[in-house]
């Protein structure tokens, strides 16, 4: 939700330039419609959003690489301490954060078509995100090095840095519209993440129900 709140935050000052938004604000409107999302039980419903998703994603990704080797080609690495033993406790909640979507392995194996071969498949997801997390964590840690801080609130004046690498990126149509879909993929991958949460709440809270309007 911090991630999400950062980024709204970001998208909103870089398009009008308006740095006095209430904070309670971006989480109002974000609950409204993350509610109506959230009601939707079927999950292949979100089979286009995740995939659009997923392209949005890719999309970023290959944006940050892109300007953080360039960076890189321009100014030179930025080599310094691979463990922040200031702040490294930090790194513990993104840690976790990165495992999210874990949750969603055996809704989506329900609805897969090829049961047999879903391990397979996710097999090679997971290695190919292990692999690519490395990668652009390197390239954006000898890019901006110690240009980021993950540490306080979205409202912390106390430091400069930014708080995530998309507000590193140079301001121009190109970023403005990836950190735009960057935000989109947030607001539609966030009920498909609190989709088993909702499973099993409601078989506890509903057991024996039909399924129907009512319920």
């Amino acid at each position: 939700m911090f991630i999400m709140f950062d980024s709204f935050s970001g998208l909103i000052k870089d398009a009008i330039g308006w740095e006095g938004l209430p904070w309670w604000l971006i989480p109002l409107v974000l609950f409204v419609s993350l509610s109506f999302l959230n009601l939707v039980r079927k999950i292949e419903k979100f089979a286009w959003t995740h995939t659009l998703a997923d392209i949005m994603i890719m999309i970023t990704l290959m944006t940050c690489c892109a300007y953080g080797a360039s960076n890189i080609v321009e100014n030179g690495a930025s080599i310094g301490p691979f463990i922040n033993t200031q702040d490294y406790v930090s790194a513990i909640g993104f840690s976790i954060f990165a495992f999210e979507g874990i949750g969603l392995v055996m809704p989506v194996q329900d609805i897969t078509a090829n049961k047999k071969g879903y391990p397979r498949v996710l097999l090679c997801v997971v290695i190919a995100v292990a692999a690519l997390y490395i990668c652009v964590g390197v390239i954006t840690l000898f890019s901006y090095g110690d240009g980021l801080n993950f540490v306080g609130p979205p409202d912390d004046k106390s430091t400069d840095k930014a708080q995530i690498i998309l507000q590193q990126l140079p301001l121009n149509w190109y970023t403005w519209t990836v950190k735009m879909l960057f935000c989109l993929n947030l607001i539609f991958s966030y009920p498909l993440a609190l989709y088993p949460v909702h499973s099993v709440i409601e078989n506890i809270l509903y057991k024996g129900w039909p399924k129907s309007p009512k319920r």
